[in-house]
Formats: C-alpha cells, sequence, structure tokens
C-alpha cells in the first residue's frame, strides 16, 4: 500500500494520506485541537468518547459487526430476568440476573482472545478467581449477619460502619488481588487487558453472590410471598446496576494501574487525578461504598436509582480510561505493511489505528492483526 503522505492536524506527524491518522486516529481533513483529546470513542469511531454506550464500553475489543449482537443479548438476558420476575418465579429470575453479565463476558473473552495463549490460568486469576472469592465472602457475611443482628440500637452506627463500608472495601480487596497478580507479565501490557482483567473479576465476583441469592429463595418456592414491583426492583439492581457498577470500577481501576506503568505521565494527563493509581483505587473505593450505603439505607426504587447514577459514573470513567490507553502515541514507530482491519473488513497501513474506520487496532480481537508489535511498544 504505497500512498502518499500528509501531515496530520492533529499529532502534527505524517500519515498516510487516507481517511484517518494511522498514529492518532485523527479524522484527515477535520479541524480539531491540535494535540488534544480525540472525541471519537478510539474502540468504536461511530460514537463518542464521552458518550454513555454499555456495549462497547465494558466489551470494547469487540469488531463492529459483533457490537449489535451483544447489545441484542444484553436486551434479551435483561427481558428474560423481568419476565420471569413478572411471572413470579423470582429464584430463576435472580439466576438469570445472577448469570446474565458474566455470561456475556465469557462470550467475549472467547471471541477476542483476550488470554492469548494461557487461557486456563488467566482464566483462574480472574473469572474463576471473581466468582470463588463471590461465594467465600457471601457466606462469611451469612456468619456474620445473626450476631450484627442482635445488637442493641447503640451499635447501629457500628453496624453500619462494618456492612456499610468495612465490607464493601473488603469486596473490591478481594476483586483486584486476582488481576494484580497478572500486572508482572509483560504479554498483557495493553491498558485494555487492566481494565478487562479487572472488569471480569469484579462480574464474576458479583455473580457468584447473586447465585448463591437464588439458591436460598428456592426454598420459599418458585413465586415466594410479595408484590411484583418490588422483587423486579431488586432484580435491575443484582442483576444490572451492581455489575456494572463493579465492572466499572474494577475496570477503571486496574486499567489506571496499568496505565502508569506502561505509559508516560504525558500519556495519562488527560485523565487527570485519575490517571495516578492512588487516586483511582480511592475513587473505586467511594462509589462501591456508596452504592453499598445507597442499598442499606435507601428505599429499594431509590436505591436503584442512585445505583444507575452510580452506574453511569463508573462506566464513563472506564470508557475514558480505554479511550486515553488506546490513545498512547506511537508516533516514533514505523509504518509496517498492509494488514486487513477486523473492525471494517478494509486494508490499512499496519502502525496504531486503521486508516479507513480509524479504530485503535489493539482494540480489536487478539487473533487479528493489531497495529504495532507488542515489542515495539
Amino acid at each position: 500500500m504505497d500512498e502518499a503522505m500528509v501531515r496530520c492536524d492533529r499529532c502534527g506527524d505524517e500519515t498516510p494520506a487516507l481517511r484517518f491518522c494511522v498514529r492518532c486516529g485523527n479524522r484527515l481533513g477535520v479541524a480539531g485541537p491540535r494535540r488534544g483529546v480525540r472525541h471519537e470513542y478510539a474502540a468504536s469511531p461511530d460514537e463518542g468518547f464521552a458518550g454513555l454506550h454499555i456495549v462497547s464500553t465494558i466489551f470494547p475489543q469487540l469488531p463492529r459487526a459483533d457490537m449489535e449482537s451483544f447489545r441484542v443479548a444484553l436486551i434479551a438476558a435483561i427481558a428474560l430476568m423481568v419476565g420471569l420476575g413478572a411471572l413470579g418465579l423470582f429464584p430463576a429470575a435472580l439466576a438469570a440476573a445472577a448469570v446474565a453479565v458474566p455470561l456475556l463476558m465469557a462470550i467475549y473473552l472467547r471471541d477476542v482472545d483476550i488470554y492469548e495463549d494461557e487461557p486456563l490460568r488467566v482464566l483462574a486469576l480472574t473469572m474463576a478467581w471473581g466468582a470463588i472469592w463471590g461465594v467465600v465472602v457471601t457466606l462469611l457475611l451469612r456468619l456474620a449477619q445473626p450476631g450484627a443482628a442482635s445488637l442493641g440500637a447503640g451499635d447501629a452506627t457500628g453496624h453500619l460502619l462494618a456492612f456499610g463500608v468495612g465490607v464493601p472495601l473488603l469486596e473490591l480487596a478481594v476483586i483486584l488481588v486476582g488481576p494484580l497478580a497478572l500486572l508482572r507479565y509483560a504479554r498483557f501490557n495493553d491498558v485494555l487487558d487492566g481494565a478487562t482483567f479487572g472488569a471480569v473479576a469484579a462480574v464474576s465476583f458479583v455473580g457468584a453472590g447473586g447465585l448463591l441469592a437464588a439458591l436460598d429463595f428456592t426454598r420459599a418456592g418458585s413465586a415466594p410471598p410479595g408484590e411484583t414491583l418490588p422483587r423486579l426492583v431488586v432484580l435491575m439492581t443484582l442483576g444490572v446496576a451492581l455489575p456494572l457498577i463493579a465492572a466499572g470500577v474494577a475496570g477503571s481501576a486496574m486499567g489506571s494501574i496499568w496505565l502508569s506503568t506502561r505509559s508516560s505521565l504525558r500519556h495519562r494527563r488527560p485523565l487527570g487525578p485519575l490517571g495516578n493509581p492512588v487516586v483511582a483505587l480511592t475513587v473505586a473505593a467511594v462509589i462501591f461504598v456508596l452504592a453499598t450505603l445507597a442499598r442499606l439505607l435507601l428505599p429499594a426504587l431509590t436505591a436503584l436509582l442512585a445505583m444507575v447514577l452510580l452506574g453511569v459514573v463508573a462506566l464513563t470513567w472506564l470508557r475514558l480510561v480505554i479511550h486515553v490507553g488506546l490513545l498512547d502515541e506511537a508516533s516514533g514507530l514505523q509504518i509496517g505493511p498492509p494488514v486487513r482491519c477486523a473492525n471494517c473488513g478494509r486494508m490499512t497501513p499496519r502502525h496504531t489505528f486503521c486508516a479507513d474506520c480509524g479504530v485503535a487496532l489493539r482494540a480489536l480481537p487478539k487473533g487479528a492483526p493489531r497495529g504495532t508489535p507488542d515489542g515495539d511498544g
């Protein structure tokens, strides 16, 4: 692919005279802030990086052709849990709520080959890690609940601090330990790797706890007493709001840690203070604690609304971390021979971004051509 070269208005480097700059992803011929933050989402250029798009945020390495399938699957899963709940089949609905997002995540991991050549070992440190500890922590909390219920009114503050602050901090710490163990592997050098590992462990942890709750409800029969609307609120809280919050905060925290170890300070500037891992972990902990306090202190519907807002914050943060991670500059690297982009199907010079659709090549499945070789930075 022997193309004429032009100078990109955004990054100032030379790039083939096609639709997008292969170095920074800027749409050529469109005026924009020089060296500013690109507005198109690097993992899905048809969307803005600041928009709320659930599928392209928690499944960022999907090619364009697969995005719609995952959207339909997510909507179908929500419809299934709501339908089962409306029919009074609450244990089945709760089980569907618990496994919906983790199951989609497992399918996603298989499709994009995130674990490369060590699937079993890395799977054990992410999805299995989250699921096992989700069960362990849930069982430990059940053992602690009877003693907490016998406390007097004067101990209410201590109970709230223990279960509203201490427990979510413990849960988040447990979730993040598994993914952190993968930081030392050089092959997992993309910010997307860190963000994905954190999100996978988080949704597995939440899903395992939800499955235990579903088993408890089976003892009350398929249709336990109670009104339909409160049950549906519980389903949306456990099956949608909580997994998305967990995935958002854990993925963002891990992505920030990966970014801090893989990129220069200059590349982290668009994140501001959130580019600092200590700040990122603190913000993740605050969001997780607020979600737990909302469930403990607020009426169910109000708590769901509060958690939806927290979910929006968490997913927006995760999207920004992914976007900034994919925009790591590679101006010193040589433009390579043509490869076929797995997103648009067209040939593009091998570098950082597709010259035809603008997607970050590192946001594509591991088995697809992904721009510059890992050893090049």
